[in-house]
């Protein structure tokens, strides 16, 4: 198997397996205990959240562990809002993961930070003639009691945001600007910023190509039979038919955007697994192109 969706999920590191084995077996106490078994496991989680500090450069009672990225999302959104009670607004664009996405939309109805959840997404609102709009209407709707607006981001046909859109967005009623740094279907890098999105200003390990006329779900079954694992886009969104919302905000054509298929390689994918996968989908598209013709 050659296994190129690391951006869906990725195998752990053999180094954090072996500093988490005790701790899933012999030293599996709650921390918060008062007995000695939980409470000594206070220390070692301190030592996490310092080593975690150190390596992003914070202090270490700023950094909160969650039980997943879904769930740092809403936090970072909330802390923000929390922080900055009386300003109303916030910014993100149309490429967001979903549950950015869907914790703004659910500001913009009920004025709560409700867990914007991977699944059950709806599309953010499009952009029309270069026009950032909020999903309430036009650029500065009036606001529900309560409610927050929301401004999302057009990107261009290369999936590149505008530094210049983006500083014409803030206000001073702006509370937070949420925006991912990598995209995680088009590798594309933010803000600064054959192949589908920016061909210079994106990840290493992440590369999203079409192959004209042909179908990403049929192209991606033929090389699971090879052994090789792709996918046409966010695992959060698989099981819809439908072009992630990623796609739809580069406006590519209809035909196109069903055409699209992601690999995201990991430091331990191999210079012949990229070159065995290459001839593989090479070999398949000419395959279907000829039941295609």
């Amino acid at each position: 198997m050659i296994y190129l969706d690391h951006n869906a999920t990725t195998p752990v590191l053999p180094e954090v397996l072996d500093a988490m084995v005790p701790y899933l077996t012999a030293e599996w106490g709650n921390p918060s205990s008062a007995y000695k078994f939980g409470s000594k496991l206070k220390s070692v989680i301190a030592t996490a959240r310092e080593q975690v500090a150190e390596l992003i450069g914070a202090h270490s009672m700023d950094v909160i562990f969650t039980s997943c990225a879904t769930e740092s999302n809403n936090a970072a959104i909330a802390a923000a809002l929390r922080a900055n009670p009386a300003k109303r607004h916030i910014v993100t664009s149309q490429v967001e993961h979903s549950s950015v996405l869907n914790c703004c939309m659910a500001l913009e109805k009920s004025g709560t930070p409700l867990l914007g959840r991977s699944g059950d997404f709806t599309s953010p609102p499009e952009s029309r003639d270069g026009v950032i709009r909020s999903s309430n209407g036009g650029l500065n709707p009036p606001l529900r009691e309560g409610a927050y607006r929301a401004t999302y981001l057009p990107v261009d046909r290369e999936g590149m945001l505008k530094l210049a859109d983006l500083e014409a967005a803030i206000t001073d009623q702006t509370a937070s600007v949420s925006l991912m740094w990598a995209n995680n279907e088009t590798g594309v890098l933010f803000p600064d910023t054959g192949l589908n999105g920016h061909k210079t200003q994106r990840i290493a390990n992440t590369t999203n190509i079409s192959s004209h006329g042909i179908e990403s779900e049929a192209l991606l079954i033929l090389l699971d039979k090879e052994g090789i694992c792709a996918s046409s886009g966010s695992a959060c969104l698989a099981d819809s038919d439908e072009p992630s919302h990623v796609i739809k905000a580069m406006k590519p054509n209809t035909a196109d955007s069903r055409q699209m298929i992601r690999f995201s390689l990991d430091a331990a994918t191999t210079q012949e697994q990229r070159q065995l996968a290459v001839t593989a989908v090479k070999r398949e598209v000419e395959a279907l192109s000829g039941v295609i013709s």
